[in-house]
């Protein structure tokens, strides 16, 4: 059985190192490099979304526009967000001090001339919108296929499905990174319908439309006589920090993981088994391949993180009912069910009775609830928990959280919501998942009332 546990930031130290109350012993390893090939692959899912800007007919050159079309807008589809950004700020349309608050990664940013940009076409003839992607980047639409969609349709749910029986396109640009100019492709859709909830007119949202990417990057590498899969889930135009990494047992499905557990990122430390690490280190434009660092561990280490088994990072903040600080790593002797939730979150709302009624049930000398509410406004959070009478402690994180590398959010690897965790007595994660999963755990170890 494979044994994929997350690290959270584990180092080559050789000295025992003392966190709070937590001994984390010397990880005396070797380390070696493995270049790892992988291909571009169709996936079933659209992967990421990018929707298209207007572009002023002055600031192109395109050419072979129809000449038929009753109406007809110019878009472009930015594939490099810093590139985009920087070029605002030339044309003083982005403050330069908000582009440097964004702290993109500076591998991908230059002053140089890069044509990572995406144009289209879109129009109306004769009743039917009519849409035309430049796939080759050459400036000429008069090579490009023409996709004419009706516009009556039963409902608004089928104009934003439409996209599902458009065409896959291979569509190509240019992405600048580390001094150099690579071309790239991706296998995108286009969508031709999109709702805004507030469109800037009706012909804007008439003649909209998005790019909807539909590859990911999979191999197999090969450690110590065990082979694995290997699958990674980004759009690598401007950082590493978006990726997805999945990996399992060679034979097994990839698309069986991919959705369904926690991802891995960038250069961050995956346990195999008892005695071995790797990191996804980088990602090679040029060749399409990955560098994979491997580390022999030698000894046993106190691993923390949001999984099955690891120790529960620590969470700090002040419970927004009673004013108190409340520090995760200090509470002993109790069972605590933490509640990853939001005011905006249809599913978290939906699980609130239910969650009422556990949490009056349960035995509550040996449990505490507490919930990490993510949120933009702490007042509406307050108010919220005391109308509906949720009772237990509620730590409230500004939403800029869940884009911390090294927040609570990433640190329990939470990416849906709502996500709840059952922590035992001597902080280690018992169970994470949904609602009924926790409830049931709570059963098992007798912590409900009868």
């Amino acid at each position: 059985m494979i044994l994929l546990k997350q690290i959270v930031n584990l180092f080559s130290y050789s000295l025992i190192i003392f966190i709070g109350s937590t001994v984390f012993l010397t990880p005396l390893f070797s380390q070696q490099k493995i270049e790892v090939p992988v291909r571009k692959s169709v996936t079933t899912n659209y992967t990421y979304s990018r929707t298209f800007q207007i572009s002023e007919p002055s600031n192109n050159n395109i050419v072979g526009i129809p000449g038929d079309l009753d109406t007809f807008l110019l878009w472009k589809c930015p594939m490099s967000i810093p590139l985009h950004y920087l070029n605002l700020v030339k044309n003083n349309e982005f403050s330069k001090d908000r582009f440097e608050e964004l702290e993109y990664d500076p591998r991908f940013i230059t002053e140089k001339r890069v044509n990572h940009e995406i144009e289209a076409l879109t129009g109306f003839r004769k009743g039917k919108k009519v849409i035309i992607v430049d796939s080759n980047n050459n400036q000429d639409f008069s090579d490009e296929p023409v996709f004419e969609y009706d516009t009556v349709f039963q409902s608004l749910e089928e104009r934003l499905m439409s996209y599902q029986l458009a065409p896959l396109l291979n569509i190509y640009y240019d992405l600048y990174y580390s001094d150099k100019i690579y071309s790239r492709s991706i296998l995108a859709k286009v969508q031709p319908f999109i709702k805004f909830s507030s469109p800037k007119d009706k012909t804007y949202e008439d003649l909209a439309i998005s790019l909807k990417v539909f590859q990911s990057y999979r191999g197999s590498f090969s450690i110590e006589n065990e082979r694995y899969n290997l699958y990674i889930d980004f759009f690598p135009d401007y950082d590493f920090a978006s990726a997805s990494i999945y990996i399992s047992e060679y034979g097994n499905s990839v698309n069986s993981v991919g959705r369904g557990s926690i991802p891995y990122r960038f250069e961050q430390d995956i346990i195999l088994n008892n005695n071995l690490s790797i990191s996804i280190d980088s990602f090679d434009f040029g060749m399409n391949k990955v560098m994979i660092s491997k580390k022999e561990l030698n000894k046993k280490m106190d691993f923390e993180g949001g999984i099955e088994g690891f120790r529960a990072p620590e969470i700090t903040g002040v419970d927004i009912l009673s004013g108190n600080m409340f520090n995760l790593h200090s509470q002993k002797s109790k069972y605590f069910v933490l509640i990853f939730w939001g005011t905006w979150c249809g599913p978290c709302k939906a699980d609130h009775p239910t969650l009422k009624n556990l949490y009056n049930s349960i035995k509550m000398e040996k449990v505490e609830f507490v919930g990490i509410a993510l949120d933009n406004d702490v007042t509406k959070v307050s108010e919220y928990v005391k109308k509906n009478g949720m009772n237990w402690k509620q730590i409230y994180l500004p939403i800029s959280e869940a884009f911390e590398l090294d927040g609570v959010v990433a640190n329990y690897n939470v990416i849906g919501y709502p996500t709840y965790f059952l922590i035992d007595k001597d902080g280690i994660v018992l169970t994470r998942g949904k609602l009924p999963e926790i409830q049931t755990q709570l059963s098992k170890l007798n912590l409900i009332e009868n």
